[in-house]
């Protein structure tokens, strides 16, 4: 039931979670850093991967099939970034780093530009 959704959005997952991997890995190797700025560095990585993941789901399948890729994505971001301050973060906080952007965000734009350009 999943399966056509997944392969829908396989290269968006890859490179949600590419660049989520990628953003781990960076705040890890910082030195000097304070356990409260680590844990808002990387809760804004996971918050940027599962926006990213419900975006591209969200454009390629249906709401049910959508939502359960998100919660998947959400137990799997766990393995890597597993802390319960993540639930409570203010994610304005996440908006406001530029490392945080995501991969699909410029191509879900354009293709709500488009779809409302062809519509109207």
């Amino acid at each position: 039931m999943y399966t056509q959704c997944y392969r829908g959005i396989s290269k968006d997952w890859d490179a949600c979670a590419s660049k989520f991997i990628a953003l781990v890995r960076e705040e890890m190797a910082r030195k000097n850093v304070t356990i409260e700025s680590r844990t808002v560095e990387l809760c804004c990585a996971k918050h940027g991967f599962l926006r990213c993941v419900y975006l591209a789901g969200w454009l390629k399948c249906r709401k049910e099939e959508a939502i359960f890729i998100s919660r998947m994505a959400d137990t799997l971001s766990n393995i890597r970034v597993y802390s319960t301050r993540c639930a409570s973060l203010d994610t304005n906080i996440c908006t406001n780093s530029a490392k945080n952007t995501d991969p699909v965000s410029m191509p879900v734009v354009l293709s709500i530009l488009i779809i409302w350009y062809i519509l109207s």
